[in-house]
C-alpha cells in the first residue's frame, strides 16, 4: 500500500517528462542523485533511454539529460520462404480453469469455427482435464513449469511449449493453416471480424508477426530489458544469434493477441535460448533476428490491449469504440458472456 502511494505521488506531482525524439509527453517523475547513481521515480508510457541534451554554450557544471525512444525497425523479411496467404487461422486459447469454465470461455470464440478457422485449447492447469475435447474443440495439456510462473518476468515465463504444442498439432491436421494467434483466458473478443482484421493488416504490412504494444527496448528503462541486461551484455545477445548484420535491436510485446505466420512461429521455436528469457521479450526479438518482419498491431486493433487489469465496465466502452478485443479483464462473470 505504501509503495503504491509513493508511485502515485511521484506520477502525480513529478515534473513532466518528454521523449526528445518525438516531443511527446511520456509521463511524470522525479530524478534523484544518491549513492553515486541517478534514480528516477515515476511512470513513463514508452520505453526510453537516457539521452544527453545538447548545450547552447560551453559548460562543465550544468548537465541536462533527457529521454529518447527508439524508432521501431521497419525492415523487410529476409527469411520468409513462401507467402502465407489468407488461409485458415489456428486460434490458440491458453486456459487453466475447470472444464465448465473453459466451456464458457470457448463459447465467446464460437464464431471462429463458423468462419472456417479452428479453435484449439492449450491447457496450462496443474493437471490435465479428463477429456481431450471440450464441445468439439481439441484440448492439449502443456506440462511446462516455465508456463506456470508467479512472478512472470523474474521467473522468465515461457510460451514456447504452448506454441510447440499448437504447431505440432497443426502439422498432424489436413488443414493448411496460414497463421496462428494466441489468446489468454482474460482476453475477450468483442467483434466477430477480429481475424479478418488481423489477416488484412498482415497483408498490408507484409508482416510475419503482428504484436500488440511492440516496442524496441534495448538500453532503455523498460523492465523487460533491465531484468536481462547483465546477461544480454555478457553473452552479446541478440547480436550473436542474428541474421541481421550489426543489429542489436531487442523487442518486447504483449503476447496475447499476437498473430504469427506458421513459418515464422516454427522457426522461432527452433532457436535455443542463450539463457532463460521472458516470453514477451524472447519471441519478437528472435523473430526479428531470424530475419522475419515484426510489426505492431495498429491502434484500431490494439488500443484496448493492456498490461494492467481493466475493470469489466470498460468492456461496453471498448465495444462502443469499435475495438475487436479487450485485455485483461479478470473480474468476469463466467455465467454471463459480456
Amino acid at each position: 500500500m505504501i509503495i503504491e502511494w509513493i508511485k502515485k505521488l511521484f506520477s502525480t506531482f513529478g515534473s513532466r517528462q518528454y521523449d526528445q525524439r518525438t516531443g511527446e509527453m511520456i509521463g511524470k517523475g522525479l530524478a534523484i542523485s544518491w549513492g553515486g547513481t541517478i534514480h528516477f521515480f515515476g511512470h513513463l508510457s514508452q520505453a526510453v533511454r537516457p539521452f544527453v541534451l545538447p548545450a547552447n554554450q560551453t559548460g562543465y557544471f550544468h548537465h541536462r539529460i533527457g529521454w529518447e525512444s527508439w524508432p521501431l525497425p521497419d525492415v523487410e523479411s529476409i527469411s520468409r520462404k513462401e507467402d502465407p496467404g489468407k488461409g485458415p487461422v489456428l486460434v490458440v486459447l491458453l486456459l487453466h480453469q475447470d472444464a465448465d469454465t473453459c466451456r464458457k470461455i470457448l463459447g465467446r470464440w464460437k464464431f471462429v469455427d463458423a468462419q472456417g478457422h479452428q479453435r484449439l485449447v492449450v491447457y496450462g492447469g496443474p493437471k490435465p482435464l479428463e477429456d481431450n475435447e471440450l464441445d468439439g474443440v481439441p484440448v492439449l495439456f502443456c506440462d511446462d513449469p516455465r508456463l506456470r510462473t508467479k512472478i512472470h518476468t523474474m521467473e522468465a515465463q515461457s510460451y514456447c511449449a504452448v506454441m510447440q504444442c499448437a504447431c505440432k498439432w497443426a502439422e498432424d491436421q489436413d488443414i493448411a493453416f496460414s497463421h496462428m494467434t494466441l489468446f489468454e483466458w482474460d482476453h475477450l473478443p468483442l467483434s466477430e471480424n477480429i481475424l479478418e482484421q488481423y489477416l488484412d493488416v498482415a497483408l498490408q504490412e507484409d508482416a510475419d508477426l503482428l504484436a500488440p504494444k511492440l516496442e524496441r527496448v534495448d538500453e532503455t528503462l523498460h523492465g523487460n530489458w533491465r531484468i536481462h541486461l547483465a546477461e544480454a551484455r555478457k553473452d552479446k545477445w541478440p547480436q550473436h544469434q542474428s541474421r541481421r548484420s550489426g543489429d542489436s535491436c531487442v523487442l518486447t510485446m504483449i503476447s496475447t493477441g499476437s498473430f504469427w505466420s506458421l513459418e515464422c512461429a516454427r522457426a522461432v521455436l527452433e532457436v535455443e535460448e542463450p539463457f532463460p528469457l521472458f516470453q514477451e521479450i524472447a519471441l519478437p526479438t528472435q523473430a526479428h533476428h531470424l530475419g522475419f518482419r515484426a510489426r505492431p498491431l495498429p491502434a484500431s486493433i490494439a488500443e484496448w490491449i493492456h498490461y494492467e487489469p481493466l475493470p469489466i465496465h470498460l468492456v461496453t466502452e471498448a465495444r462502443r469504440e469499435g475495438a475487436p478485443s479487450i485485455h485483461p479483464v479478470k473480474d468476469i462473470d463466467f455465467n454471463h458472456i459480456v
